[in-house]
């Protein structure tokens, strides 16, 4: 799921919201988690295969993302339902697709930040 846009996964979160028919956004969820399972379920296709290395290459789904990247998505947005909806106590469909939204921001840039790091010595051992 990690090789998954912020932008992608943003799409893919407001297609379930506006294009399943479900009812609400905990059963569209639920819906479209079950599809992405089935969809592992039913495997990959194989592209390439090693010898030496026990090498195998899948292909991939229709926009670069495996089966597994978008079951593994389909639990991310479940378990982001459940934050909202359990621990920020939010209770309406539009407010709680307005958070989860709000939540799913592309990383810009990330930095090394080592001053927790203890070395044996500094510990005392």
């Amino acid at each position: 799921m990690d090789n998954i846009p912020a932008r992608r996964k943003r799409g893919i979160f407001r297609g379930i919201h506006e294009n399943r028919t479900e009812g609400t956004l905990t059963l569209k969820l639920k819906a479209y988690q079950l599809e992405r399972n089935a969809a592992v379920e039913e495997g990959s296709q194989i592209i390439q295969t090693g010898d030496g290395d026990h090498q195998v290459s899948f292909a991939p789904g229709k926009r670069g993302e495996t089966p597994q990247a978008l079951a593994e998505l389909a639990e991310f947005f479940r378990e982001e339902y459940d934050i909202v909806t359990v621990d920020l106590g939010i209770s309406t469909d539009p407010n709680i697709i307005i958070e989860m939204m709000d939540r799913l921001v592309p990383i810009k840039s990330f930095t090394k930040q080592y001053s927790t790091l203890r070395t044996r010595g500094s510990l005392g051992t």
